[in-house]
């Protein structure tokens, strides 16, 4: 009898299964690894491949994907995490941004939307600068000067740059 991770054709053997083959015993020939799973050498079973690692060849080990990087199980390559989205290491999916903040693609963390800038939207990809006519003390939004006054300036974070109107 052919042992598990073996082959024992013509009743000779027994000879191992190479790596990208299995065995699950008694058998004259190794079956090939199928996609999204991996084998040694001397597999008698297929290995699947986990969420955050990429199965590149059924003969070779898989590989976690880095920082900035994702994979769905038996993903064959990483992938980029996409803008407006975080990524840490050995990811399943990307995570986005929370209201407030941003990321401009492979990034492992979202970064907050700085004073005089805001980010208006969740998966927000890049940080808007807070323009004239009100002001950004939220990260999350923009506010309007109140009635009678105005702001001119761009970037402003506070509500002492609304100046009362001039009469007239």
């Amino acid at each position: 009898m052919c042992p598990p991770g073996t082959r024992c054709p013509y009743g000779l053997g027994p000879f191992p299964c190479p790596a990208g083959f299995y065995s699950p015993g008694s058998s004259t020939e190794c079956i090939e690894c199928s996609h999204g799973y991996y084998c040694p050498e001397n597999s008698s079973v297929p290995i699947p491949c986990v969420p955050g690692e990429a199965c590149q060849a059924p003969s070779r080990s898989p590989e976690a994907c880095g920082p900035g990087f994702f994979a769905a199980k038996g993903a064959y390559n990483c992938t980029v995490c996409p803008a407006g989205h975080f990524c840490p290491s050995a990811s399943l999916f990307p995570f986005e941004c929370p209201l407030g903040t941003y990321s401009l693609g492979a990034e492992t963390a979202c970064h907050g939307c700085p004073a005089g800038f805001f980010c208006p939207a969740v998966n927000c990809q890049t940080r808007d600068l807070c323009p004239t006519g009100g002001y950004c003390s939220d990260p999350a939004r923009f506010t309007p000067c109140p009635a009678g006054t105005y702001n001119n300036i761009p970037g402003s974070s506070s509500s002492s740059c609304c100046k009362v109107c001039p009469a007239g």
